[in-house]
């Protein structure tokens, strides 16, 4: 899937405005740090700005080209978390938002050991068990009433998952936790403009009058349980880790 990066940061900049938090659990000291996922590069930016040296990566052009207009003189690159490739690891592999996107995490953390110096830090927050489950839920069945199969895009874990798989690549936890996070979308179309961007490449499989009906019948679907009077809520539930490679 292409992203929309003037469409992210438009509609959707709650995602890095929530991972700002992430930044207080940095070390105090500067830093080498790889941002996993970096998006528009807002965190990749504030981090520079406390200090640290910050490389910010992504999958798409589109959102580095952004960053790179945003934060000129900035260190970003396009490049796939699970390829990418260093001669002198990081202090700090770092992530907002970004890891849910990857299905493969045994490999990605067979990846991060290769990336991260002894000693260093993992800080990363992304989608725990159940996150948005009404709204993937209504989407879902939605488009099965079409005769299309949904194949989820996203690795959603328990901390009860991810612990050994942690632990079994070489990383000593230090926090794990999962947490709901009800998460505003904004105004009347928040709830169309999150479908558009996260089932994007569902929605261009089929015609615009599908399109349209999926919409409408998921916001249908959810109005009781998601519409808050003047804005869509989302049931995001998150999972955030601290650990340290031994």
């Amino acid at each position: 899937m292409e992203w929309n990066a003037q469409n992210y940061q438009k509609n959707h900049d709650f995602v890095f405005q929530y991972g700002a938090d992430l930044l207080e659990l940095l070390p105090k000291s500067s830093m080498k740090i790889l941002d996993v996922g970096c998006g528009t590069g807002e965190l990749s930016h504030q981090m520079t700005e406390l200090g640290h040296q910050v490389l910010g990566i992504d999958a798409s052009p589109n959102m580095i080209q952004q960053a790179q207009a945003q934060f000129p003189g900035e260190n970003f690159q396009v490049a796939n978390a699970l390829t990418f490739e260093t001669s002198q690891p990081y202090d700090v592999l770092f992530s907002n938002a970004a890891l849910h996107w990857i299905t493969d995490h045994e490999k990605l953390l067979s990846q991060f050991q290769r990336l991260v110096n002894v000693e260093g830090l993992l800080i990363c927050e992304f989608g725990g068990a159940g996150n948005v489950r009404k709204l993937t839920s209504a989407f879902q069945a939605e488009l099965e009433k079409l005769g299309k199969n949904y194949q989820s895009p996203f690795y959603f874990p328990s901390c009860k998952q991810y612990q050994p798989m942690l632990e079994a690549h070489g990383f000593h936890v230090h926090l794990l936790q999962e947490y709901d996070r009800p998460t505003p979308l904004k105004g009347s179309e928040g709830l169309r403009n999150w479908l558009k961007q996260f089932f994007a490449s569902d929605l261009a499989a089929l015609s615009e009058v599908e399109q349209e009906r999926i919409l409408s019948e998921v916001e249908a679907t959810l109005e009781d349980s998601c519409w808050k009077e003047t804005y869509w809520e989302a049931d995001y539930h998150r999972i955030r880790i601290v650990a340290e490679k031994k």
